[in-house]
């Protein structure tokens, strides 16, 4: 699959990244759509969803889900205007049936909040066993977010410095004997220090595999359909959108995941989109039987140079962290890649935290190598892919990046194909991009807050 075969219509690009591939039933769609008034009339997304799980999967999840709001609302006007907390889990327990995840994680905060209070004010005060059996409780409810669950927390360490269930519902941590917070340790690195970044993700990683690792049944949740992808939109950045492609997960498995940027053009964030399209559908189709997760982000401030622009490597960075939430995510085998604009993203995001990737793969791009972020790159793997009748100044951005990697301590390698310029089909890349991947395992398991503080520094 090629840059070539998605530009030359817009119909082409909508029904790719849409997964219509069907123009009679794509038009059947949008005949059936244009009978109804979907906002005055919601309740009829439930007969719309019917038909397509029959005739156009892709758009059936979509639909009930609009579906499932609207009967969710019907059950909150049903609601006491000051619901018990038998009320609240009852809403929460009826979200969760019509996979309403955020609504039911509010519901269940709300109910979390009442009940809590209702069971301190049986705590006779200063007595810590008490206050230690209330904090299991909400930390076994999961309402460690509420504030007062966190004042509780506070007031056992007080008692007993050494409390393990406060200091992690804290968010503390153990080093070198001494207690302190994550947030407090990433302030005291200096964040352009790859030493310092380093040490800090090793402790980091202690701490998480000291904890027990759940992941969700269904990672997928509350996110859209589209074909043989989907599109979610992360919590912390919930104003970007992404494409995500899953293959032969399972979660008791660690898969890898790939982080897959997309190229440039001008024509905004649709130009973004199209462009993201067409990666997530070439890994879509990667002939692999490796267990991974493919995250490919729609760059929201679209310009020539969208992957080293400081707001959208921040939605990146929020966006795979709630992936490896939300998935068994191996951390030693997270690998970005990119074509054109991405390829040059590639480079730019290796010389910032070469840490990050157990290998880099930038396609046919203009290779970053005068940014001012030279440092020790740790001899890490990245390889450089390109047409030899590429334009002449993507040409010298990959020889000038070559003779820089000889002096960052970077494992650079370069792969051309004569006769191919610029526009190189996914085909002839797949196979050296899926085996370079195959070869390399990390031997620091990066925690994203460290790389989001790398970004800031790097990125001012």
């Amino acid at each position: 699959m090629s840059l070539r075969i998605f530009t030359t219509s817009g119909f082409l690009l909508f029904s790719t990244i849409s997964g219509w591939s069907d123009e009679a039933t794509k038009e059947d769609y949008e005949e059936r759509m244009g009978k109804y008034d979907l906002v005055a009339e919601p309740e009829k997304h439930r007969s719309v969803a019917s038909w397509c799980k029959r005739n156009y999967p892709s758009r059936y999840s979509f639909h009930q889900r609009e579906y499932n709001k609207h009967q969710f609302s019907e059950f909150e006007e049903k609601m006491n205007a000051s619901p018990s907390a038998s009320d609240l889990k009852k809403a929460r327990d009826f979200a969760q049936t019509l996979e309403l995840p955020a609504i039911a994680e509010s519901y269940h905060t709300k109910w979390g909040e009442i009940q809590y209070a209702a069971y301190a004010k049986r705590l006779e005060p200063g007595n810590p066993k008490m206050m230690k059996q209330l904090l299991a409780w909400a930390v076994k409810e999961n309402l460690s977010s509420i504030p007062s669950v966190k004042t509780l927390a506070g007031s056992i360490i007080e008692a007993d410095s050494d409390d393990l269930t406060a200091r992690e519902l804290l968010g503390h941590l153990k080093v070198d004997g001494r207690w302190t917070s994550k947030e407090n340790l990433i302030s005291k690195m200096d964040p352009k220090n790859i030493e310092d970044r380093i040490k800090t993700h090793k402790i980091l990683a202690e701490t998480r595999d000291l904890k027990e690792r759940s992941y969700p049944v269904r990672p997928l949740s509350g996110m859209e359909e589209l074909g043989d992808f989907h599109q979610f939109s992360p919590r912390k950045s919930p104003d970007s959108k992404f494409y995500l492609n899953e293959k032969n997960y399972s979660r008791t498995k660690p898969s890898r995941l790939i982080i897959s940027l997309h190229g440039g053009g001008s024509g905004g964030f649709e130009k973004a989109a199209e462009q993201a399209g067409i990666a997530i559908k070439s890994w879509a189709s990667a002939n692999t039987n490796e267990s991974q997760i493919v995250l490919a982000p729609i760059a929201t401030n679209h310009v020539v140079g969208s992957w080293s622009t400081l707001s959208n490597v921040l939605e990146i960075i929020d966006a795979a962290e709630e992936i490896c939430e939300r998935f068994n995510i191996d951390r030693k085998r997270i690998y970005v890649t990119g074509q054109s604009m991405g390829g040059g993203g590639t480079t730019f995001w290796y010389l910032c935290f070469p840490e990050l990737a157990a290998a880099s793969v930038g396609r046919t791009g203009w290779f970053h190598h005068d940014n001012n972020k030279h440092q020790d790159c740790l001899n890490k793997p990245i390889l450089l892919i390109q047409g030899e009748k590429d334009e002449e100044f993507r040409i010298k951005s990959k020889d000038k990046f070559i003779s820089l990697a000889k002096k960052i301590n970077a494992n650079a390698s370069v792969i051309t194909h004569p006769d191919i310029d610029h526009a190189l089909y996914w085909k002839d890349q797949e196979e050296d991009v899926l085996n370079f991947m195959a070869k390399h395992v990390n031997d620091i398991e990066p925690d994203w807050d460290v790389i989001r503080a790398a970004a800031k520094a790097w990125m001012k």
